[in-house]
């Protein structure tokens, strides 16, 4: 996995380029979207992705037709798989880096992680830090994050603000094929 630290200009200048068809892609389903993870907290750290990141985080809310946004995705040019992640369906956009698009559901005051709600689900989120979202411009894009981001972070993270560099033990969930009509 290449790390955005690693990256030529023209690289980085390519990954912005897939961010925006990506969010043209959100915005003509009207799709509420917003950045998550590590390009979340570097955008909030430093205005910048982490330099030993290696991936592209966004979330997506609600009922989206999986089938539409990615025939949706596809018709912008972009390169698009979708795999199975802690039991639950995510998008993949085959960037310099990946870009991973989650889906995420409400119920109740919390969201979950996933195209329905699993049992022992890794990922929850009380509704409050994702509800509301503002415009954000990261490195010339506008985008969206959630109004409660450093909230939100420190939830997910702690303390957030101090960097701690890690290496994924495994990229195997990368390879995992997901067809969404087939049973497992």
């Amino acid at each position: 996995m290449q790390k955005f630290q690693d990256l030529t200009k023209n690289e980085l200048n390519q990954i912005l380029i897939d961010m925006t068809l990506l969010q043209s892609g959100f915005d003509g389903l009207d799709i509420k979207y917003s950045l998550n993870g590590g390009t979340l907290l570097g955008a909030m750290r430093n205005g910048d992705f982490i330099p030993w990141d290696w991936d592209v985080e966004y979330i997506i809310y609600g009922d989206v037709i999986w089938y539409d946004l990615i025939s949706r995705l596809k018709s912008l040019g972009l390169d698009v798989t979708v795999t199975i992640f802690s039991g639950a369906p995510k998008i993949l956009i085959h960037s310099v880096v990946l870009i991973e698009i989650f889906k995420f559901v409400k119920k109740d005051s919390m969201y979950y992680r996933g195209h329905w709600i699993i049992k022992n689900n890794n990922m929850l989120i009380p509704s409050k830090y994702l509800d509301k979202l503002i415009t954000f411009n990261f490195k010339g894009i506008k985008t969206y994050i959630p109004t409660l981001s450093q909230e939100y972070l420190t939830y997910r993270y702690g303390n957030w603000e101090v960097p701690v560099v890690h290496e994924p033990e495994d990229f195997s969930y990368l390879t995992e094929a997901f067809s969404p009509c087939k049973k497992n």
